[in-house]
């Protein structure tokens, strides 16, 4: 059978991107923490994020 590789995250750094997401205007903390999970897993970037938002980066 195949291991899979497990990555590790650095959870503080997940909270505080998502802490900053929320507190830069996005809607809710939860939507925060999932898309500071899509950061972390390479799915998005933060340029990415804050071009979607309306006001842009603060």
């Amino acid at each position: 059978m195949d291991k899979k590789e497990s990555k590790t995250y650095d959870f503080q750094k997940l909270m505080k991107r998502a802490w900053k997401l929320f507190r830069d205007g996005l809607i809710s903390f939860s939507l925060s923490l999932k898309v500071s999970w899509q950061i972390a897993k390479n799915l998005l970037t933060e340029s990415q994020v804050y071009k979607s938002m309306k006001g842009g980066r603060k």
